[in-house]
């Protein structure tokens, strides 16, 4: 009978073991409802539940900035108090915790139509050093289009 050596039988061992597998990308959450209850300015709204929801994409004049009340005025025109669906294209969350989610009001999509409306610019995608999402072309094509409203 022949002995192997311990460390050939270790090493066999490795070899035999289960490799890991690459862990998958976390799964995009799958579109949903959801009531707006109040619009915080021209791409960010806050849910009957209290979540804040920034829309992917693109970019409105912030508090105090030139364009603010309009863009603000024109969102809320758009899905207050409404029942919207939310599109999770990349990412779940920002750094402030607020989900990403492009907001449609039956098939249209509310950032596009405030990019149509010169009241955002198309923004905060691969073109600024964030991921990619899958309506940033058309964003861009729109946008580059579109004249910004004026103050």
């Amino acid at each position: 009978m022949r002995v192997f050596p311990l460390v050939a039988v270790a090493a066999a061992g490795l070899l035999a073991a289960p490799v890991a597998q690459a862990s998958a990308p976390p799964a995009v959450p799958k579109p949903r409802t959801a009531v707006v209850a109040s619009v915080l300015d021209g791409d960010t709204v806050r849910l009957d539940t209290g979540q804040d929801v920034r829309l992917v994409g693109i970019d409105a004049p912030d508090h105090g900035d030139c364009g603010f009340e309009v863009a603000q005025a024109r969102l809320v025109k758009l899905v207050q108090g409404r029942t919207v669906t939310l599109v999770a294209p990349v990412n779940n969350k920002d750094q402030y915790g607020r989900l990403l989610r492009y907001v449609q009001v039956g098939k249209k999509d509310m950032g596009l139509k405030m990019i149509r409306a010169g009241l955002a610019v198309a923004r905060y995608d691969s073109r600024d050093g964030y991921r990619r999402h899958p309506r940033e072309n058309l964003y861009h094509r729109v946008d580059d289009a579109t004249p910004d409203a004026a103050c």
